[in-house]
């Protein structure tokens, strides 16, 4: 080999050394247990293609200035072993998440957790009209596991346009023992999608006081499977309709799920919306599911949920539901309510197809309005319009 040749070799051989050196770089998160903010974006900075931001075990971050903007990663990894915690005070009303996550190819994984503090606003729901959600996470190819996610202001996470992400092994959690009085953490949503396409959601547990996940516009070929939500309210597609989220939702997959104590299990809601508007809801299907006491309804299908006059209905084009188990309701209550905006055969508003209901020994009720018998299968209405359903 000519000398050239062999120098030309042993450059590019260094050039490697050098890029798997910074491909495997560590930035440890340093702590002066006051404001660690500024050492937070330092290291996503630092380590933003291909290095590990690593947050140790047992220390505290204190995360005080909530909506600073955090690097984008390439290649990189997020190492959660101690916990981030953001402010226990509401001086952040105007903060739309209190932390962003945005890349592609990042691992977002630990044995620790993140802490909204969420309780001031909780125990004053009547002060904050507005309030952080804890944190957005914008990935492509990319994996989240093995974190805790609790006491959010507000909804705990939020995928947006996300693809190609898979979910594993989370915990979301409201502390009730932070509850002051007669107040409850609403509108706490475990997990919301919203732009997001090609998402797994697998063995997740919440305590929540809202939706558990919520499927929103133009998300499409979800599945969540293994699912166990306590207090929540199940399921939802939607709400969907308004101005900001009239987009479809479709291909969306629910599956060996439970859910305890909530006011909804399976939920498919809508406001009207335009004459205009061509978004739908199509090819969804919630199957192999338990529900433990619903406060509510287990299944709710409504496709007006203000109750409006003005405007059209958006178009539910059906859904299944299969292999259901429900106990320890009251006889009153409904299991299944189907809400249509009317009868009439230009509106779309089914079909719906439920197979394999196990009803509780106490109460078969299916109550219906302005819907027609070919729009069901499985089941029949046997009560009418009663009260409105899905609030």
């Amino acid at each position: 080999m000519r000398p050239t040749s062999l120098l030309l070799v042993l450059g590019l051989f260094l050039v490697g050394l050098a890029i798997a050196f910074v491909a495997g770089k560590d930035c440890i998160v340093a702590s002066d247990d006051q404001d660690d903010t500024d050492a937070i974006v330092d290291a996503f900075e630092a380590c933003k293609n291909g290095g590990r931001i690593i947050f140790e075990e047992g220390v505290t971050y204190h995360f005080n200035t909530p909506g600073t903007t955090l690097a984008t990663l390439q290649d990189a990894t997020v190492k959660i072993k101690g916990t981030i915690e953001f402010p226990e005070n509401t001086d952040f009303q105007n903060v739309d998440y209190y932390m962003t996550v945005k890349g592609d190819n990042v691992v977002f994984h630990g044995t620790g957790d993140i802490d909204g503090n969420g309780q001031a606003y909780w125990n004053h729901p009547d002060d904050y009209d507005d309030r952080p959600y804890l944190i957005q996470f914008q990935l492509t190819n990319s994996e989240i596991y093995d974190l805790t996610f609790h006491d959010s202001p507000s909804h705990h996470i939020r995928l947006y346009k996300c693809s190609n992400l898979v979910i594993t092994d989370i915990e979301i959690s409201v502390t009730e023992s932070r509850l002051e009085d007669d107040n409850t953490a609403d509108n706490t949503d475990g997990i919301n999608l919203g732009g997001s396409h090609d998402v797994q959601i697998n063995d997740v547990t919440m305590n929540v006081f809202d939706d558990c996940v919520s499927f929103l516009g133009d998300t499409h070929d979800i599945v969540v499977d293994g699912l166990s939500c306590t207090n929540g309210h199940g399921a939802s597609i939607g709400t969907l309709g308004d101005e900001n989220d009239d987009k479809s939702v479709y291909n969306i997959l629910v599956r060996n799920s439970e859910f305890y104590d909530c006011q909804y299990a399976a939920r498919i809601k809508a406001y009207l919306v335009e004459d205009d508007n061509d978004g739908y809801v199509k090819n969804v299907t919630f199957s192999n599911i338990l529900v433990d006491g619903a406060t509510r309804v287990p299944i709710c299908i409504n496709q007006n949920k203000n109750q409006d006059d003005d405007g059209e209905p958006f178009k539910f084009l059906g859904a299944k539901f299969q292999h259901f188990t429900i106990q320890h309701m009251d006889a009153d209550q409904d299991v299944i309510t189907v809400w249509c905006y009317t009868d009439d055969s230009s509106n779309k508003c089914g079909k719906w197809e439920f197979s394999d209901i196990n009803f509780p020994s106490n109460t078969d009720r299916v109550q219906c309005h302005e819907v027609r018998s070919s729009w069901l299968s499985g089941v029949e209405c046997n009560e009418f319009d009663a009260p409105h359903p899905c609030d």
